[in-house]
């Protein structure tokens, strides 16, 4: 039996001394209060642009203070398009807590969703303490193209037979509208020179203008305060989009928002121009496909943005130019 001098040894005490120190660090780590977490999806897989569900959850008694996950709207390539309210169930003398949060992702990969972390406190103890769920991982899946095969036409080309006849109403009308395009003009040249009055040459009104016009009336409306979001953010983007195509002879109704900053005269506007249009044209992208809802001040911020870029890159004013033509027999 070893007795207490051997005990007192330095070399069984500074053993019994480590053993004592592990046994304690056990006692205070198992003596930390646990919280129950999880965080779980509906499906895993999905393809890009596809949306699932989050769904986290906790159990705790109803005397703890607790401050709830906190996800940022968009990590990891993962952007939430919205949360649930946290719903409230009690089971027996503890709440079971739950929050529905609906998630899509446009980048096609393996995507982890982080650990998500709640802090509680006990009841009457000032330390807080942190429970967190387990990472969870995300497919998603690009759109498949087979492009080892060819296109090909749905039918070959069928020949038909020339026959003057199945034309002969097309002839017979074009030949009366350019009677009636030439006897209009010989009519209002000779009406304008016989009144020898000035006549002022009409000037095509400036794109800016245009696009200011429609501005104004685009907020008169208050589609958003209405709660018609996706009409503001595509009717902004229509405006912006013809005053491009009237500036710079562009034909962007038909373009991405990649394909329109792609343009050579777009990347050599000023970068925070340049900035301000793709944020705008981003934002309105989210709310067409992506059924995102922006906060206020974001409605207000593409409205601003769309106005400055206008107003940084409209031309110079055009004055009217006036021209008189003389009645010939004045003239003579």
């Amino acid at each position: 039996m070893m007795t207490f001098k051997r005990f007192l040894t330095p070399k069984y005490f500074s053993a019994s001394v480590v053993a004592m120190f592990f046994l304690c660090l056990n006692f205070i780590l198992t003596a930390q209060p646990q919280q129950q977490v999880a965080a779980t999806l509906d499906t895993n897989v999905i393809r890009i642009g596809e949306q699932t569900m989050l769904r986290l959850s906790s159990a705790f008694n109803k005397n703890n203070k607790y401050n709830w996950f906190a996800l940022p709207d968009t990590f990891n390539n993962i952007e939430i398009i919205s949360r649930d309210t946290v719903d409230t169930i009690q089971v027996n003398n503890a709440w079971q807590l739950q929050q529905n949060i609906l998630i899509t992702s446009f980048d096609s990969g393996n995507w982890v969703i982080p650990p998500a972390q709640l802090s509680f406190n006990l009841p009457g103890d000032t330390i807080t303490y942190f429970s967190s769920t387990s990472p969870l991982l995300i497919m998603v899946n690009g759109i498949a193209v087979d492009t080892t095969k060819a296109a090909y036409d749905i039918k070959s080309v069928i020949d038909v037979p020339f026959s003057i006849m199945d034309y002969i109403w097309w002839i017979v009308g074009a030949i009366l509208i350019i009677a009636i395009i030439a006897g209009t003009i010989f009519f209002l040249r000779k009406s304008k020179i016989e009144q020898g009055a000035p006549q002022i040459v009409k000037i095509k009104k400036p794109a800016h203008e245009i696009a200011l016009a429609a501005l104004a009336n685009l907020k008169e409306e208050k589609l958003w305060q209405q709660g018609q979001v996706k009409e503001y953010h595509t009717n902004l983007t229509d405006i912006l989009r013809t005053y491009i195509g009237n500036r710079y002879n562009i034909h962007t109704l038909e373009l991405t928002t990649d394909e329109i900053m792609q343009y050579q005269i777009i990347k050599s506007l000023p970068a925070d121009v340049n900035l301000e249009l793709k944020n705008l044209l981003q934002l309105a992208d989210l709310v067409k496909f992506a059924k995102a809802n922006p906060l206020a001040n974001e409605h207000e911020l593409s409205y601003s943005s769309a106005f400055d870029f206008v107003m940084k890159t409209k031309q110079s004013e055009q004055t009217p130019v006036i021209k008189t033509e003389q009645n010939n027999s004045m003239q003579k």
